[in-house]
């Protein structure tokens, strides 16, 4: 019944409305989603329908507007800004980024996690070098950081943390790297990485030994909208484990690797730049908690339980070296004011996962 309506979309590998076809598929949509909305008034708002009907429309909504797939600037890309209630870090995050030396930046996106709440007064978005967007959370969840906005224009998108702030250089190279290495593979790229190490009867656990690593972490990464859309997919095991990030208040970020190993098979890839040891951060976010290494192991093991042992691993990761002179080093061998402070994969006790398929 869709032969005709969809043409093949060369950036995304993937399918796409065609221009003269796309009133006809959403109203199509639209349909689909009357009937759904019908279902769902007997089964009620915690019916697995309630969340297809929403994501039916909104693809009929985008359709509808005249909206094509968004990814087409392909030599920019975006900033979003993940914040709650660090409205001070937020603020100067905004500010640094938005007044930094990063000539191939779009856009900057704030998504607002307090959803309805007001940002303060204080809070400025307009001033700035590019255009600026506040992007209400739909609820109160950690994985409504990967929701892709409406104005985006960009295939390329930078996830940060409002208590992050890095030089426009080291973005620039990351950008630059990530279009050289890990677009094509849909690969993230980070400047912070973890390991997965394993104890005797296999069970993950989660690590900051700096020898090799199998995670990219999402406070400070590149990737791609495609891998934000495939976070929000509806099976069943990728609803369940987007419920245990809601559930823990932590994880989003192990599961997007996941996320894209599952599609791809490829390790994240690693970026630092000489003399730019670490972020710019703070302490009082989710990391600081206590026990917060202990629930990270407990997440890992429960993804492994839903999706397998899939993520892989790497040793290498790509340095700046300045005057636009890059070059692969073996992670060990970064210098020793790079490395993090400890070893540990948990703080005594290492959590057991249950069965992560029970609902």
């Amino acid at each position: 019944m869709l032969k005709g309506l969809l043409e093949p979309d060369p950036i995304v590998h993937s399918w796409k409305p065609a221009k003269r076809n796309r009133q006809h598929l959403a109203l199509l949509l639209a349909s689909a989603v009357a009937v759904l909305e019908w279902i769902s008034y007997f089964y009620g708002t915690r019916s697995p329908t309630r969340e297809v009907y929403r994501s039916v429309s909104d693809q009929a909504s985008n359709l509808l507007r005249g909206e094509e797939l968004r990814h087409v600037r392909e030599e920019k890309y975006s900033l979003t800004i993940s914040t709650y209630t660090r409205f001070e870090h937020l603020l100067y995050t905004l500010d640094h980024y938005g007044n930094a030396n990063m000539p191939n930046l779009d856009a900057i996106f704030i998504a607002w996690g307090l959803g309805a709440v007001d940002p303060p007064e204080e809070l400025n978005l307009t001033d700035y070098r590019v255009p600026v967007y506040l992007e209400r959370a739909r609820r109160n969840s950690l994985s409504e950081r990967f929701r892709i906005p409406a104005k985006m224009r960009t295939n390329a998108a930078l996830w940060t943390d409002d208590d992050i702030r890095i030089e426009g250089s080291t973005v620039e190279f990351m950008f630059r790297t990530w279009q050289e290495q890990g677009k094509q593979q849909h690969r993230i790229l980070g400047r912070t990485v973890r390991k997965v190490v394993r104890d005797k009867t296999g069970r993950a656990g989660y690590s900051y030994d700096r020898d090799e690593y199998s995670l990219a972490l999402t406070n400070n990464a590149f990737m791609d909208v495609t891998m934000a859309n495939w976070y929000w997919e509806n099976d069943r095991q990728l609803r369940r484990a987007r419920a245990i990030v809601d559930e823990n208040l932590n994880c989003e970020d192990i599961l997007m690797n996941f996320v894209v190993a599952r599609r791809t098979g490829q390790p994240p890839i690693f970026a630092y730049k000489e003399g730019d040891f670490r972020p710019i951060s703070s302490s009082g976010g989710i990391s600081s908690r206590p026990g917060h290494r202990n629930r990270r192991t407990w997440c890992l093991q429960t993804f492994e339980g839903l999706f397998g042992k899939i993520l892989k691993k790497s040793s290498v990761c790509m340095v700046d070296a300045g005057e636009a002179q890059k070059y692969w080093m073996n992670v060990i061998e970064l210098p020793e004011a790079y490395q993090p402070q400890g070893k540990a994969w948990g703080e005594g006790k290492v959590f057991v996962a249950p069965n992560a398929l029970e609902d």
